[in-house]
C-alpha cells in the first residue's frame, strides 16, 4: 500500500487498504497492463508536450470528475485557458473528452503510468 501511495504521489494522506479499490487491482495487473492499453500512446504524447503541462491538466481534470470550474481553480488558470488545453489534449491524444467511458479509461491509464513508469 505504501508503494502505491508513493507512486501516485499520495503521501501525506491517510489511505486504508479497503479504500484503494481499483488502484489495488491496477497494481496487481502489473506493468504488462500498459502494453495493451490503447490510451497509453496518447498519454505518452501528452507527456512529450511540455509547454502547457497538458498531462497534468488532463490528470487534474479527470481527478475532479471532469469539472471544468474545479479544474481551472485547482490549476490557477482561466477557464478559457483550460478549454484551450482540453482541446489540445483531445487533438494530441486523439480522444473524445465528452465521453465518460473515455474519461474513465484515460484515468485508469494515467494511474497505470504512475504505477509502472517514471514520469
Amino acid at each position: 500500500m505504501l508503494h502505491i501511495s508513493q507512486r501516485l504521489h499520495l503521501l501525506g494522506k491517510t489511505f486504508y487498504f479497503d479504500r484503494l479499490g481499483y488502484l489495488h487491482a491496477l497494481y496487481h495487473a502489473g506493468p504488462e497492463a500498459l502494453h495493451d492499453n490503447p490510451y497509453v500512446p496518447g498519454l505518452r504524447a501528452l507527456l512529450g508536450e511540455q509547454q502547457a503541462d497538458l498531462f497534468h491538466t488532463l490528470e487534474t481534470y479527470l481527478d475532479v470528475g471532469g469539472n471544468g470550474v474545479s479544474t481551472a481553480e485547482t490549476l490557477h488558470i482561466h477557464r478559457s485557458t483550460l478549454n484551450y488545453r482540453l482541446q489540445r489534449i483531445a487533438e494530441i491524444a486523439n480522444v473524445d473528452l465528452s465521453d465518460p467511458v473515455t474519461r474513465l479509461n484515460l484515468q485508469v491509464a494515467i494511474k497505470l503510468l504512475h504505477l509502472f513508469e517514471e514520469n
